[in-house]
């Protein structure tokens, strides 16, 4: 009897320990969600701009060659997408490349039998972003730069999601939490080392500045030097031409009284 009675209590305690477990494991699944949601949501779609852009679409193609960048932006994208994806590294580009600044892009049309707007335009978003990584010349931008006039009044068609919607589905969202927390982890790390170089940079400003003052303190103070060690200089030659002219008129005076005597 004493033995079913311990059988009993340890069954029962089992089960009130997996309980237990089965409990924290919620309660930790349920303060991962909502510290995900929490980071998912401190960065609103107003935060993004080019840069941002620039950085996931190095993020997710960066290190693929022209056929496998191409491949995998299209699969991820349509034509309202890439249009503001290219319009944001134009963006960057033009600011980098300053003869740029007064130019536009060229509106890429489908012609029959030839590659569709989709592939025109992610080919001009990937010599883009070469150029902007360093891996391609300004003579290389030149066939995706409209000859036209610009027309300053004109409208042109980005597409028509935003660039803060084509961000939102480039980093998945709404659908991929993973990917949506690797991404905004990134940006924030990103956000973070700026930041840290940054102060860094001020840093060191900082200490040049106060060096610099210092050094010009110095040199003040050399040159203030130097003024009153030239006063005193002069001052002592004034003193040395009285000294001579006294001398003179001394040695005047005695060679006259000299004369007189002899006479």
């Amino acid at each position: 009897m004493s033995t079913s009675s311990n059988t009993t209590d340890l069954t029962a305690n089992h089960e009130n320990i997996q309980a237990n477990d089965d409990l924290f494991a919620d309660e930790i699944e349920d303060q991962y969600n909502i510290n995900n949601i929490n980071l998912t949501q401190s960065i609103t779609d107003s935060q993004f701009n080019d840069d941002d852009m620039y950085r996931i679409i190095q993020t997710k193609f960066g290190q693929l060659d022209r056929y496998n960048f191409k491949s995998e932006l299209l699969q991820n994208t349509d034509t309202d997408d890439l249009k503001p994806i290219r319009s944001s590294l134009f963006e960057l580009t033009k600011k980098k490349e300053h003869v740029l600044l007064e130019s536009r892009l060229i509106e890429r049309t489908h012609r029959e039998n030839g590659p569709s707007i989709d592939e025109k335009i992610s080919d001009d978003i990937y010599t883009l972003f070469n150029f902007l990584e360093g891996n391609l010349t300004s003579n290389e931008l030149e066939p995706l730069i409209s000859r036209g006039r610009r027309n300053t009044n004109a409208h042109f068609d980005t597409g028509k999601n935003s660039v803060h919607e084509v961000l939102n589905k480039m980093t998945n969202r709404e659908t991929s939490t993973q990917g949506n927390s690797y991404i905004l982890a990134t940006l924030l790390e990103i956000k973070q080392s700026f930041n840290e170089n940054l102060k860094t940079l001020n840093d060191k400003i900082e200490t040049i500045t106060e060096k610099f003052e210092c050094e010009i303190k110095r040199l003040v103070n050399v040159v203030h030097d130097k003024d009153r060690q030239i006063y005193s200089l002069k001052t002592e030659l004034y003193d040395e031409k009285e000294k001579v002219t006294r001398l003179r008129s001394e040695i005047k005076l005695q060679s006259q009284d000299l004369k007189d005597q002899e006479d």
